[in-house]
Formats: structure tokens, C-alpha cells, sequence
């Protein structure tokens, strides 16, 4: 139940003596048995809608961004391995009588 303001139409709480938009005088206003939205609370409500409805979107969009990059970065087919090998001395004599080669490293 509430008050509408005969001055700029916003509903007040049934026991208001005041408007809480414009302070109007509501003392002698009866109270609405029915609940009717006013422009502007209609206008409010789009409002706030409208923005969680964004904030939503970018929260999702964050998300996908996130993902992407953590997913995509170890994907890569290009990856080389970091192995080095390094020898002092390296060489090779033919083969031997068993048929076997034979490879010396020092």
C-alpha cells in the first residue's frame, strides 16, 4: 500500500506525511488500495535493468578474454625445446671388426 502524490504523481510509503520526491504534504492523501507504477519509477527500474544487463556483458566478455589467453598460450605448435649440448671433442673412426661403428666423445 502507498501514497500517490497529487503534486509530481511518485508513490510513498502508506504512513508517509511527506512526499520523498517533491515533500508535498500527504497528510490528508488516502492511502491507494491498488499499486500503480509512476513514470518515474518505471524510468528507474529501465534504468537498472539496463545496467546490470551491461555489467553482465562485460563480466562475460572479461571471462572469454581470460580463457582464451590462458587456453591459447600453451597451445602453441612452434614450441622448440631449450636443450643445449655442447662436447669438447668429437670424432669418429671407421668401422671396426665387429661392423659396429665407433663414436668417442671426450
Amino acid at each position: 500500500m502507498s501514497k500517490t502524490c497529487p503534486n509530481c504523481g511518485v508513490n510513498s510509503p502508506d504512513n508517509a506525511k511527506f512526499c520523498i520526491e517533491c515533500a508535498y504534504n500527504l497528510e490528508d492523501v488516502p492511502v491507494n488500495k491498488e499499486e500503480k507504477t509512476s513514470q518515474k519509477e518505471t524510468a528507474s527500474n529501465n534504468g537498472s535493468a539496463l545496467g546490470g544487463i551491461v555489467l553482465i556483458a562485460v563480466i562475460a566478455i572479461a571471462v572469454v578474454a581470460v580463457g582464451f589467453f590462458i587456453f591459447s598460450s600453451g597451445t602453441s605448435n612452434n614450441v622448440q625445446p631449450n636443450i643445449t649440448i655442447t662436447f669438447d671433442q668429437v670424432y669418429a673412426s671407421d668401422f671396426e671388426s665387429d661392423g659396429k661403428p665407433t663414436i668417442h666423445i671426450m
